[in-house]
């Protein structure tokens, strides 16, 4: 048998409500934007350490940062979407 769900408590609903604050995914969004570069950065590092032969190529590595980036990108769409008080997906 299904059970039927739970009103949430004042508590929360709170919570709920602060998740999808819109000022709280500007400033999520300003600090993602300010990772992506960081993430930029370090693979640009990696990218000339590569070219200069100080580290050796690997598949590995490529993953990692590609699914940094990715990781990155949703976020920033997340918060984008939240910032404009639509659904997330």
């Amino acid at each position: 048998m299904a059970r039927t769900p739970r009103k949430p408590t004042p508590e929360e609903l709170r919570w709920r409500r602060s998740a999808y604050d819109p000022e709280k995914a500007k400033r999520n969004l300003r600090r993602q934007y300010g990772l992506l570069g960081l993430w930029s950065a370090l693979t640009l590092g990696w990218i000339i350490s590569v070219a200069t032969k100080y580290l050796s190529f690997s598949w590995v590595n490529v993953i990692i940062l590609i699914f940094g980036y990715l990781n990155l990108a949703l976020g920033i769409l997340r918060n984008r979407r939240m910032a404009a008080s639509k659904k997330q997906f």
